[in-house]
């Protein structure tokens, strides 16, 4: 038994350096296409849905090493009609304050806009308010994305134009009340093919069909005082209201897939709302706001 508890205990770091060491490779080789490549990577295509785009926001540290993220967007075997990185208008306003390897990508497709910051919402909420009849596509700025990323979720949208569409979420639970259980005690990567109950996380990135939310998906004013660092909550909340329906789309070897960039960051939505038991005070505040109940 100890034998197989030490060969389990060695697996187990062998495991974890094969992961290093492939994030290391998959980081290398966006760099090196970042240097080499001259794909551009949106295209002028009409898509008979509307606009096909995909956004993202960026800040702090990580906004040094975005480009490995927007170089893996830019190389998608289905391109969208605009790649938009979201960046605030009080700090980035003047041209040197923005990596020169993000504008050495906006030769090949990516937009630079700038915007109100609203934290992590900042991601959506200024692409919906600018393009509300596209299709949008949400990315982090921490993940380096396959190549099939957006033909994935553009392919299972097409087959139903209704539904939400994402690769990874969990499953929320409700006490007998009809409250939601604790965020922690949610059924963790576990959503449901298709259901209301299904919570899209948006680090794998989410497809969003026009006009599938509650008019007060865009009002900052609300989300930032219910629900100010708790961006996933806040847009779960607002499509249940219009009953849309939230479908995973099957992913195996989703870790091999998606590869984080691993960037530390001391004040993470990470630590704030799963560690601290943020998410359970803005869940309550959003749900207990709009009377939202199992009975949906």
């Amino acid at each position: 038994m100890k034998a197989f508890q030490k060969i389990k205990k060695l697996y187990g770091k062998l495991s974890i350096i094969d992961n290093i060491v492939y994030n290391r490779v998959v980081r290398q080789n966006y760099h090196n296409l970042f240097l080499n490549s001259t794909e551009v990577g949106t295209t002028n295509e009409t898509y008979s849905e509307g606009q096909l785009i995909v956004s993202l926001t960026s800040y702090g540290n990580k906004l040094q090493l975005v480009y490995l993220t927007i170089e893996s967007l830019l190389h998608q075997t289905v391109k969208p009609n605009k790649i938009i990185l979201w960046l605030d208008q009080t700090k980035y306003n003047i041209y040197e304050s923005i990596p020169m390897a993000l504008h050495k990508q906006e030769e090949r497709g990516l937009e630079i806009r700038l915007c109100e910051d609203v934290g992590s919402y900042t991601k959506l909420v200024p692409a919906l308010l600018n393009y509300p009849d596209a299709v949008i596509i949400s990315a982090d700025d921490d993940i380096i994305y396959p190549i099939d990323f957006v033909e994935r979720l553009y392919r299972a949208y097409q087959k139903d134009l209704s539904k939400i569409y994402f690769y990874r979420g969990h499953y929320i639970l409700f006490n007998e009340d009809g409250s939601p259980k604790p965020y922690l005690e949610w059924v963790a990567r576990g959503a449901k093919g298709c259901d209301i109950y299904n919570f899209p996380t948006g680090v794998s990135g989410i497809i969003y069909p026009p006009h599938c939310y509650h008019e007060d998906m865009t009002n900052k004013v609300l989300f930032l005082k219910l629900c100010p660092h708790a961006d996933d909550v806040w847009f779960k909340a607002m499509t249940m209201l219009k009953g849309t329906l939230c479908e995973q789309i099957p992913t195996p070897h989703f870790d091999s897939l998606f590869v984080p960039l691993d960037i530390d960051e001391t004040s993470s939505l990470q630590s704030i709302n799963v560690v601290n038991g943020g998410n359970d005070k803005q869940i309550k505040a959003v749900f207990d706001y709009y009377h939202i109940k199992n009975e949906l």
